[in-house]
């Protein structure tokens, strides 16, 4: 009986302490140890691992999406649109500034000097040597040649013809007016004052004809 009453009493407090230590030592311990290895464990890992994955993924795809972008963005676009932009500003500006300013100021500079200096050459040298020859050629040639034409003319046909004419008058008038009969060397003598004599001996000197040609001339 006592013995049995102590082994109730034993397996009583032993169940006992050993149930509230047993409780006590894995409640206390497993909890604290597994609060804190939880807790210190995930946070740290998780922690570790976000931080990491955050900083090396997060880091290294923006870093490379950022630099792959600018790179990108800068290397084609800021090339394409500078390249472009400059290439087409150089180009307008080389061809549509420079030709056209170019091509004015030769244009103008050519044909203003062209027409300048031909106008100038044309002008004053022409014009000048023109004139001078043609005045020249006209004064010399054209007065030599008149003044010998007409001097030959005048000289050669007035006095041919004056002479002509007037030895023609001066014989046919004589002849007829003075020794019509144009008996041989006998011309009636001029009668003083009279028109015959005007025309033949204007000094009308009683006495003074000449005598007629034998046949109708004037006396020898």
């Amino acid at each position: 009986m006592v013995g049995w009453l102590f082994d109730l009493v034993v397996n009583l407090v032993v169940g006992l302490v050993v149930n509230l230590v047993v409780d006590l030592v894995v409640d206390v311990v497993v909890n604290l140890v597994v609060n804190l290895v939880v807790d210190v464990v995930v946070n740290l890992l998780v922690d570790l691992v976000i931080n990491l994955v955050v900083d090396v993924v997060v880091n290294l795809v923006v870093n490379l999406v950022v630099n792959l972008v600018v790179d990108l963005v800068v290397d084609v676009v800021v090339n394409l649109v500078v390249d472009l932009v400059v290439n087409l500003v150089v180009d307008l500006v080389v061809d549509v500034v420079v030709n056209l300013v170019v091509n004015l100021v030769v244009n103008l500079v050519v044909d203003l000097v062209v027409n300048l200096v031909v106008d100038l050459v044309v002008d004053v040298v022409v014009n000048l040597v023109v004139n001078l020859v043609v005045n020249l050629v006209v004064d010399v040639v054209v007065n030599l040649v008149v003044d010998l034409v007409v001097n030959l003319v005048v000289d050669v046909v007035v006095n041919l013809l004056v002479d002509v004419v007037v030895n023609l008058v001066v014989d046919v008038v004589v002849n007829l007016l003075v020794d019509p009969g144009g008996q041989p060397g006998g011309g009636r003598g001029g009668r003083p004052g009279g028109w015959v004599n005007l025309l033949v001996d204007p000094g009308g000197q009683p006495g003074g004809g000449r005598g007629g040609r034998p046949g109708g001339g004037r006396g020898g």
